[in-house]
C-alpha cells in the first residue's frame, strides 16, 4: 500500500527536498466551513459566545473523521490565519497571511478579492513546490481562488486556471460558490463525484509520489446539503451529466 501523509498544514521543505527513495504521498483535506465540534478539543467554538455548543450532526457522529483524528496527531493549539473559506484556502496553498495576496493591493481581506494571481499562482505556493521536486500534483473540489471571466466560462477553461497554479491534474472541480454564474442550476453538491475522481487519481499506476489538494464543498451554507441529496442526481456535475453514477 502506498504511504500517505495526511496533513492540515506543516512546513514542507524537509519533505520535498528529501533524498529518500520512498517519499510519502501527501493529501490535504480542507472541508468548506466545517465547524469545530464539541467532542474535539478546544479552543472554544466562538470566542464571542463561549457557551455555544456544536454537537456532532447525528447519533452516529463522524466515524470516518474520528478514525483519522484518533489514529493521527491532533494539533490542539493550531490557529487559522483567516476564518473564512476562500481566504483560509489561500493561506493553505501559499503558507502566508491572506493580507499578503497580490490581488488585495492594500484592500480589506475579503473572499472576492483574495485570489491567486501573479507569482502567488505561478511560483510561490505548495503545489508548485511539490511539482518542482518530482511530485505529481492534483486538485479536487472547491477552488474559488482564480479570477474568472464568465464571458469565457467553460468547465475546461476553469480547470486551466487552476492548473496554472501548479496542478498537473484537476477534476471534480467547483470553480466558486454554488450561487455563482458557473452554476446553471442543474447541479448542487456532489461529494460522490468529487471523491470518485480523487480515488481514481490515487489509483494511478505510477512510481512518482503525489500531492493532492482535496476540498469538499460541504458543509458550506451556500446550498442545503440535504436538498442536494434529495433533489439532485449524483450524475449531475459542473462538467455536465455523467453517463453513470460514481462508484
Amino acid at each position: 500500500m502506498s504511504q500517505i501523509l495526511l496533513v492540515a498544514g506543516l512546513q514542507l521543505g524537509w519533505l520535498v527536498a528529501s533524498s529518500s527513495a520512498r517519499r510519502p504521498n501527501v493529501l490535504i483535506i480542507q472541508p468548506d466551513d466545517l465547524p469545530h465540534y464539541d467532542p474535539w478539543h478546544r479552543p472554544p467554538n466562538t470566542p464571542n459566545d463561549p457557551d455555544r455548543r456544536i454537537p456532532f450532526p447525528s447519533a452516529d457522529g463522524l466515524p470516518n473523521l474520528e478514525r483519522l483524528r484518533n489514529g493521527g496527531v491532533e494539533l490542539t493549539q493550531a490557529y487559522t490565519t483567516s476564518a473564512m473559506c476562500g481566504t483560509s484556502r489561500w493561506s493553505t496553498i501559499t503558507g502566508r497571511y491572506p493580507s499578503r495576496a497580490r490581488s488585495n493591493e492594500g484592500d480589506y481581506v475579503v473572499i472576492p478579492r483574495t485570489k491567486l494571481e501573479g507569482r502567488d499562482c505561478t511560483a510561490e505556493n505548495i503545489p508548485q513546490l511539490f511539482r518542482d521536486n518530482g511530485y505529481r500534483t492534483s486538485m479536487f473540489g472547491k477552488w474559488h481562488l482564480s479570477t474568472i471571466d464568465y464571458s469565457k466560462y467553460t468547465y475546461e477553461y476553469a480547470k486551466s486556471l487552476v492548473k496554472e497554479c501548479g496542478f498537473d491534474h484537476v477534476s471534480g472541480l467547483y470553480a466558486e460558490n454554488l450561487w455563482h454564474d458557473f452554476n446553471d442550476g442543474s447541479f448542487s453538491h456532489n461529494m460522490e463525484w468529487i471523491t470518485h475522481e480523487a480515488i481514481q487519481e490515487m489509483k494511478r499506476d505510477s512510481d512518482e509520489p503525489w500531492f493532492m489538494y482535496y476540498n469538499p464543498t460541504v458543509p458550506h451554507g451556500a446550498e442545503s446539503v440535504s436538498r442536494a441529496l434529495t433533489e439532485f442526481s449524483c450524475m449531475a456535475t459542473p462538467s455536465g451529466m455523467l453517463d453513470s453514477k460514481p462508484s
